[in-house]
């Protein structure tokens, strides 16, 4: 942001959630901004759920131009909208939003976020298997996408029984072969020896947050693909016990920049270069 001038013209952009201390999004989209000469900013707001209805009024009565949306409001900012597309409908979960006329739009670019850094490994997953860890509103982007993968069969685990399960009967009606196993070491190390792709979706192993997901890499199968969704750190303890395993890792820095990439183009109708922000973001971590 060094030579960066903000005036009163400025458009301001924003991320909320809670906590968002850990956020990377000011650095992707600030970086884009200053790259592409728009006279614009990010910030950062630290949202607490009891408060997001008043957080999202503002929005709009400060002429907000746009926001990411991030845990836990993924869903819960959705009756506060005045319209969502066709995406974000049918996942109910929305992570970028769009001020326009003064009128909150809601998108959904986790899906595209998400398959993007899979586009290499399309044939080996097509039919496969996979186990999805966390079935929150990333948890619902995830299981829309693994449907345009063709998994065939889908193993969900979450601490939270019901909402798990509230995740099996919506991949279900994706068409997905869904099922709910236990969020314990003994099912998800037994379900990993022959698991083609492993997704943790929850934020066990975000910085500041700490914690795993009980999988150690004497189960995990070999020529798996396992993708943790958490950017920060680039090697969460999930990601450490794959490599040690010799499977494919992908970091959820990927996802992030991909998402991102998409909410840019919605907001100002330029498509970023996703290596510039990768690169940017990946400095920034280490």
């Amino acid at each position: 942001m060094n030579g960066f001038e903000i005036k009163a013209t400025t458009d301001v952009y924003c991320i909320i959630g809670h906590p968002i201390s850990h956020s990377l999004s000011p650095i992707i989209h600030n970086t884009a901004f200053k790259q592409y000469g728009i006279d614009a900013v990010y910030v950062a707001f630290d949202v607490k759920p009891e408060v997001l209805g008043t957080a999202v009024n503002g929005i709009k009565t400060l002429g907000i131009k746009g926001m990411t949306v991030t845990i836990p409001h993924k869903e819960r900012i959705i009756p506060y909208l005045d319209s969502m597309d066709k995406i974000a409908q049918e996942i109910e979960a929305v992570n970028t939003v769009k001020n326009e006329g003064n009128k909150l739009i809601g998108y959904n670019t986790d899906v595209w976020g998400f398959l993007e850094p899979l586009k290499p490994y399309l044939t080996r997953l097509k039919e496969g298997s996979a186990i999805l860890v966390g079935a929150g509103g990333a948890g619902r982007a995830i299981a829309y996408s693994l449907r345009e993968l063709k998994i065939n069969k889908l193993f969900i685990a979450n601490r939270t029984v019901d909402r798990g399960i509230q995740l099996v009967k919506y991949a279900s009606k994706l068409g997905l072969e869904a099922n709910f196993i236990g969020f314990d070491e003994h099912t998800l190390n037994e379900k990993a020896k022959s698991a083609d792709l492993i997704i943790n979706a929850t934020p066990l192993g975000m910085h500041g947050v700490g914690g795993s997901i009980p999988i150690n890499y004497e189960h995990i199968n070999k020529n798996a693909i396992v993708y943790d969704i958490i950017p920060n750190p680039l090697e969460t303890p999930l990601l450490k016990e794959a490599r040690k395993a010799g499977a494919i890792t992908i970091s959820g820095v990927n996802m992030l920049v991909y998402q991102a990439v998409l909410a840019f183009k919605i907001w100002t109708g330029i498509y970023p270069d996703p290596k510039l922000l990768l690169d940017m973001v990946i400095k920034n971590l280490s």
